[in-house]
């Protein structure tokens, strides 16, 4: 009763922790803290964006649901009186029960319950990611992604909230939550004390990426925002992969130690005797070769590990000499076998005579199967023999290039305008036996091949080869080594390196470039145009590098110091640079270098001395590499300081 009157008396089950007030005096809003034992105390509800906006199609595409208005009673400010649905179109103004008979329970089993709510979406904006990623073929690599959460749920660390991909990605690693989730919340970049990531905070993502079966070339991979769960949001971003061909720069030959300068070291004897060793008596390259005698089944061998890539392209080379070898014995040879990840094993042998011989160069590219690469090892043979052997300058190159020094005749190559007694041939060389010889006259000559190469935008490479002409014409036609590189936006751009006009002995030509754009493939060419004379070309090469001008053929350009150029002394090409003893000299580049942690690089140089002191200080070649994390490592190859050549 009041006043007298009987009361309205109404009846709920769960209040959700506090009364609602009515127009009748007798009903006021009052704490209910028992109510947090009933069921229907804390509930979720949830909708699709588009059944909203199919509910009220006036607003457009839904931007925001705001609250303007509660009754000021319990968590959160209590009831919604009054709430704003926002579109591109317009907005619209409700009550609190508004919105929830239009989508209430029990109608919708996962309808709402009353008017005391609070709209939790998941939102989010892209703040930083990499448009792109370059890897190499067997590489792995982490990207980070930020993204701010302009929703108002929080993203707890580790929690559901997922970076996803469409389907199961190539690019995954074990390490990935499942096939299409590579990572949770990492971190509150805004806060990193904090458990999660707010409303208006920035979440860090910590995306794995792997190349361990990919070949090279150019791929994407999507990634999109969802709360597992609980609701797919819409913002998606796109990360191009490109996957290269994974060389060593500058050094092309892959073994350690090949010229066995001044030991063995690297390299693991099977056989061998107290007699079986580098040795000065013979060498083609450097002061040293690897003596190996009669007897038993002898060899050397040394393995290169690789990162799982597939079809890889290589070239395995080295000279031998031998003394009273026998017809009638085993093989004298280099052997390059390489080892899969599913166990299987496969060999190339490269066969010296079996015979007395000065040193002779032989060679042979192979490619491995489809499948991924383990490792290679190369392994020099004297087996159940007569007499004795050297064996020098034993390499293994990664060369996308077939066939680049003619070894294999014109193996790989394509001739136009070439006549009988052009192309590889004997009668003149800079490297092994055999390089390519092209006759002057009247019209174009050419010898071209078209590769795989991958590059990514201004990722520096050198293009060199090594030339030699006699009766040339210096006001005839053009010479050169050009490079098409085939872009990823379907166009060419041509790299030409002239080659003197003027009859001269053999002289290495280079030049270094980059390409705005993105490329997967090139087709390399020697032409002699209208010209004269013979032209020979050997060794060509396309080489992956940080150095710019790293054999000072043109000049000091990228270098900064007081050397200068000299054309009196070069161990490669026709220049090389000069200092003097007087004070601290130093010549040097800035290089755009980067890499992951543990790989593995080469630094080397040739230097010729003349005057110098035995107790002076120091000659060295040295790398100061700033490492990620701000320390500076140093890396330095020390010279002989007394005179040498």
């Amino acid at each position: 009763m009041y006043k007298g009157s009987p009361i309205l008396a109404e009846y709920s089950s769960s209040t959700g922790g506090y009364t609602a007030a009515s127009s009748l005096p007798y009903q006021k809003a009052v704490p209910d803290p028992t109510d947090s034992v009933s069921p229907h105390h804390d509930w979720t509800a949830s909708m699709t964006v588009s059944e909203i906006e199919a509910r009220w199609p006036s607003i457009g595409r839904l931007i925001d649901l705001t609250v303007t208005q509660r009754n000021g009673y319990g968590d959160w400010g209590g009831r919604v009186l009054q709430m704003n649905i926002v579109g591109t179109k317009g907005t619209t103004t409700m009550t609190g029960y508004g919105f929830m008979n239009a989508f209430a329970w029990p109608g919708r089993s996962n309808g709402l319950q009353g008017n005391w709510f609070t709209p939790l979406y998941w939102r989010g904006v892209l703040q930083s990611a990499p448009s792109a990623v370059t890897m190499y073929a067997g590489e792995s690599k982490t990207i980070t992604v930020r993204i701010t959460n302009t929703g108002t749920a929080s993203w707890p660390v580790g929690g559901n909230v997922h970076l996803a991909t469409n389907s199961a990605s190539s690019f995954a690693t074990s390490t990935w939550i499942s096939s299409t989730r590579p990572a949770s919340v990492a971190r509150n970049a805004t806060d990193p004390t904090k458990s999660s990531v707010g409303p208006g905070q920035v979440a860090e993502f910590h995306v794995p990426l792997s190349a361990a079966n990919m070949s090279p070339g150019n791929y994407s991979q999507r990634f999109a925002l969802i709360a597992d769960n609980q609701s797919v949001t819409s913002l998606a971003f796109t990360v191009g992969i490109q996957v290269l061909v994974p060389w060593v720069s500058e050094a092309p030959d892959l073994l350690t130690n090949g010229s066995f300068e001044p030991s063995t070291y690297a390299w693991r004897g099977v056989g061998l005797s107290a007699s079986d060793l580098a040795s000065t008596a013979f060498a083609r390259d450097g002061s040293h070769s690897f003596h190996i005698t009669a007897g038993g089944q002898k060899s050397i061998s040394q393995t290169i590990a690789f990162g799982g890539a597939q079809a890889r392209s290589f070239i395995l080379g080295g000279w031998n000499r031998a003394n009273g070898a026998s017809a009638s014995g085993g093989p004298v040879e280099l052997t390059a076998t390489a080892g899969y990840a599913d166990g299987s094993t496969q060999a190339w042998h490269v066969p010296f005579a079996r015979n007395t011989h000065s040193w002779v160069y032989a060679e042979r590219p192979f490619t491995t199967a489809s499948k991924p690469l383990s490792s290679i090892t190369v392994a020099a043979t004297f087996a159940n023999q007569a007499g004795d052997a050297y064996f020098d300058a034993l390499r293994l190159q990664e060369s996308q290039i077939v066939n680049p020094s003619f070894e294999s005749g014109m193996t790989g190559w394509s001739g136009s305008g070439l006549s009988a007694g052009e192309g590889a041939q004997t009668s003149d060389k800079r490297d092994g036996a055999t390089s390519l010889l092209i006759e002057g006259a009247s019209g174009t000559k050419t010898a071209s091949q078209t590769f795989p190469l991958t590059g990514a935008r201004y990722e520096r490479f050198t293009l060199s080869g090594w030339s030699k002409s006699i009766g040339s014409w210096a006001s005839g036609g053009a010479v050169s080594l050009s490079l098409t590189l085939h872009r990823t936006d379907g166009t060419t751009s041509v790299v030409a390196v002239p080659v003197d006009r003027v009859a001269h002995e053999w002289t290495l030509d280079e030049d270094t470039f980059s390409s705005s754009v993105g490329f997967t493939s090139a087709t390399l060419t020697a032409t002699v145009s209208n010209q004269t004379g013979t032209f020979w070309f050997d060794d060509l090469r396309v080489a992956r590098t940080w150095t710019v001008n790293p054999s000072f053929e043109n000049g000091s350009s990228g270098w900064s110091g007081p050397g200068s150029v000299t054309s009196a002394a070069a161990s490669e090409g026709a220049h090389a640079l000069a200092l003097t003893g007087s004070g601290f000299e130093v010549e040097q580049q800035p290089l755009n270098l980067a890499g992951s942690a543990g790989r593995t690089f080469i630094l080397s140089a040739w230097t010729k001395t003349a005057g110098t002191s035995a107790n002076g200080g120091r000659i060295d070649v040295t790398l100061r590499v700033q490492n990620a994390d701000g320390t500076v490592s140093w890396y330095s190859v020390p010279f002989l300081r007394s005179p040498h050549g």
